[in-house]
């Protein structure tokens, strides 16, 4: 089973940090482990580990742009609420057609700051 973790921009220097995603009020918070530490985020950077790890062993996050193998052009990682159920999976910028994620992927960038991989 994977760890439910999530990822944000912090809104105070924009790094990005990892942990348990918690909305209090108007806050967007990601907290560490105990609890201990936490940041307010950019809600509109918030994503999930998606469980896999590119070739690079870095984690997958949902609005991250990767390549694929042998596959031409960037995919953005996406949940999908599917008819067969929902999973994360990748959709070609190019022409918005939804794949399941499968082969060695590649991160090459996020959605949220490298927008100019989307053109």
């Amino acid at each position: 089973m994977r760890p439910i973790i999530f990822r944000g921009k912090r809104v105070d220097n924009v790094e990005w940090v990892e942990g348990y995603y918690v909305k209090k009020g108007t806050l967007h918070c990601i907290v560490n482990d105990d609890y201990q530490m936490g940041w307010v985020v950019l809600p509109e950077t918030v994503g999930q580990y998606t469980g896999l790890l590119d070739k690079n062993k870095k984690r997958i996050f949902e609005g991250d742009i990767v390549t694929v193998g042998r596959y031409k052009g960037n995919w953005i990682v996406q949940w999908s609420n599917a008819s067969n159920g929902a999973c994360f999976s990748l959709r070609r910028i190019e022409d918005d057609c939804p794949s399941p994620i499968r082969g060695k992927k590649e991160i090459i960038g996020s959605i949220h700051t490298t927008p100019e991989l989307l053109k």
